[in-house]
């Protein structure tokens, strides 16, 4: 099998591996077990490590860890929610309102307990960061 082959049965290829490989606990030992798969299926060279990782996968997705700051965007992107009704009223809060400033969003966390879809990747999930009128950068 030659490596533009392989990628016309990728799909099939890593539900075999996470079969196989899912039940190993670290994500590159899951990893070097598919380069391993991988390898045995190319005609090429001798079967061992280096040349079967001389044709990595990579996710597209991955990439350094991000702050919620860099995440959460500029503060423009915040808009100011009225949380809920407290129950200490002052002059300048007469409702007594909480409020602060949020922002929603989309995000691929990493971690290795989330649980990732047949193909690898890791689910997208909502970051509801805010910013109070008091701090820096968003807090949570």
């Amino acid at each position: 099998m030659q490596p533009n082959e392989i990628s016309e049965v990728r799909d099939r290829l890593d539900e075999f591996v996470q079969k196989v490989f899912g039940s190993l606990p670290r994500l590159d030992q899951r990893g070097k077990g598919g380069l391993y798969l991988q390898g045995l299926m190319l005609d090429e060279r001798r079967k061992s490590m280096q040349p079967m990782g001389d044709h990595p996968r990579t996710v597209p997705y991955q990439q350094a860890p991000s702050s919620v700051k860099n995440l959460a965007g500029a503060s423009e992107a915040f808009a100011e929610i009225t949380r809920r009704h407290g129950t200490k009223a002052s002059p300048t809060n007469p409702g007594a309102q909480m409020r602060s400033r949020f922002t929603a969003v989309r995000v691929r966390p990493a971690n290795r307990s989330v649980p990732r879809a047949s193909d690898g990747t890791l689910p997208a999930e909502w970051l509801i960061a805010e910013w109070p009128d008091s701090a820096a950068e968003p807090t949570e």
